[in-house]
Formats: structure tokens, sequence, C-alpha cells
């Protein structure tokens, strides 16, 4: 929980209900500060990064994969750095499609800056030599890099926060005895499958166990999208 002489009652508020670039500003200074799993870390990138490019190339998505299982301890930073890698040197800019490139990949996906895949690649990253080309002595960027400007949903941005971290100035205490095996079995199948359209029936196996939190029965009942990190599902499966 969030209790340091931070402006708690203005950044809850943004957390809670913000929906513009504001709120989204506020909350990455919030989780950039207080908020440092590095499991949440990496799975938030992963999710922003699909979020602004939902259809990468292949080597592109093989990092990301990569990093996902890194997150749970089922990949090596060898093989995500590796990846990364094979990514910068045989991805191929075209200047047509405003998108991200593999060196923010690899900043989106890392559990240092994940949160900077939603703001600092907007002209502010360091753009690697690859992606240059060179006008008399001065190496400039490419036409598609400068272009390389995602058109992000704010009301979008703030809900993967919001989805990964639930409410961090007031956390929940989650009593084992919800733990059932159907509320366990439920959420291992939706964090596997990415079956997340089941959360309501994770609403209804957590109050059968006697679950009564009204936040955590209204995020699963709630609209909108769910990943791997929903702050709900971690809690029954008891991820960090």
């Amino acid at each position: 929980m969030i209790t340091n002489s931070f402006d708690f009652d203005c950044a809850e508020q943004f957390w809670l209900s913000g929906t513009d670039r504001h709120a989204a500003e506020v909350m990455y200074e919030v989780a950039s500060r207080f908020l440092h799993s590095p499991r949440k870390r990496r799975l938030f990138g992963v999710a922003s990064y699909f979020f602004a490019w939902p259809h990468p190339p292949a080597v592109c998505r093989a990092v990301v994969d990569i990093a996902e299982r890194l997150a749970d301890g089922e990949a090596t930073e060898v093989e995500y750095h590796s990846a990364c890698t094979r990514a910068s040197e045989s991805y191929e800019p075209v200047v047509s499609e405003a998108r991200w490139y593999p060196a923010e990949l690899r900043l989106g996906c890392s559990t240092g800056r994940p949160y900077e895949a939603l703001f600092v690649p907007f002209g502010q990253a360091e753009i690697p030599e690859t992606n240059r080309v060179r006008t008399g002595d001065v190496m400039q960027p490419t036409e598609r890099v400068a272009h390389a400007v995602p058109l992000l949903d704010w009301r979008a941005v703030t809900d993967l926060f919001r989805e990964v971290f639930g409410n961090p100035f007031r956390t929940v205490a989650f009593d084992s005895a919800w733990r059932s095996p159907l509320a366990v079995e439920l959420a291992s199948a939706m964090y596997e499958l990415r079956a997340f359209g089941r959360m309501p029936e994770l609403a209804a196996a957590l109050e059968l166990a006697g679950c009564g939190v009204p936040e955590v029965l209204a995020h699963c009942c709630a609209s909108g999208s769910h990943v791997r990190g929903c702050w709900v599902i971690d809690l029954v499966l008891g991820r960090e």
C-alpha cells in the first residue's frame, strides 16, 4: 500500500477513475515510483506492447512470448536478449507502418522500464543506428522512425494499469480459503489459455467460496480486456 508523502488523495482519484493522458501520466508516476514487482512490470510491458501493436511480425512476437515466459520463470535472460538481438538484426523497417521497433520492444518488455513503453517511444526513445539514414555527415531517423507514434486510446491505457495492478492505494486482503479447487482451476485455465471470457465464472466460484469483496467480484464481471498479470487472477493463483 502506498503511504509516503506522495500526493496520496489526488493520485488515488486519478488511478481509480482517470481516463485521459494526464491520468495515465499520474499512473505511470505511481507505477514507476512504488510498484516494483519484476513479474508485474514485465507482464505490463508485454500487454502494453500488444496493445499498441496487436499483430507484430513473427520475429517480434517471439520476443514478447519469451518475455512473458521469463516473467513466470519459464525462460532465461539469455534467451530473451538473444531474441531481442535476432529481432533487431532481421526486422526490416517499412516506412508506411507507424509501429514500434525491436529496440522499443526491448524497452517495453524489460523489468526496469516497462511503463515507458507507453510514453518514451513517442519521439523520445534513443533511435538505434540501424534505423537511421545518413544525410551528409549526420545520421538522421528514417521517415518510419520519425513517425512511429501509435495512436493511443488513453482510456484503454488507464484501464491496463488498473487491470494489472488493481488499486495499489488500498490493497485487498485475500483469504486463502477463497482459493477453492474450482476457483484455482478456473484461474489457471484462463491464465494458460488466455480464456479471459470466463472471468464471470471466476466471480461465481469466488463468491461460492465465501469471497464477498466488492472490488474483486466487480473486476471479474466488468466489461473490458483482461491480460496475463490480471490482479484478481494473480491473487487466486498466489502469484506476486
